[in-house]
């Protein structure tokens, strides 16, 4: 028998149950400002500053790119290729990102065999 104490909920799991298959159970984690230390409220306040920057640099190129489309007036955009060269780290830090978040799984032969 196993005890999970998560987020203030216990869940009692029996690891030698006859019943066959998998269950999974997802324990969403409970992100509190308030009880977070130092250190998280730091990564997490950087986070979120830098989401913001990013998205406020795609929405700034997107607001250049419609205005020189659809108006007769050209712009002029001083170090273009620096903008485009951020715009395309955010894409791809963004996807090296997703690669290296994964789902954890645990895999344990005598417990699954029954």
């Amino acid at each position: 028998m196993v005890h999970v104490l998560w987020g203030g909920e216990e869940y009692a799991l029996d690891l030698y149950s006859t019943s066959l298959g998998t269950r999974i159970i997802q324990l969403d984690p409970h992100l509190d400002w308030s009880h977070a230390d130092l250190t998280r409220k730091i990564l997490v306040a950087g986070a979120f500053i830098t989401d913001l920057i990013g998205l406020a640099s795609i929405l700034f190129s997107a607001i250049i790119l419609i205005t020189q489309i659809f108006s007769f007036q050209k712009l002029f955009v001083r170090k273009r290729e620096l903008l485009i060269l951020c715009l395309v780290a955010v894409f791809v830090l963004q996807f090296a990102a997703l690669k290296v978040d994964k789902s954890i799984v645990f895999e344990n032969p005598q417990i699954e065999a029954g």
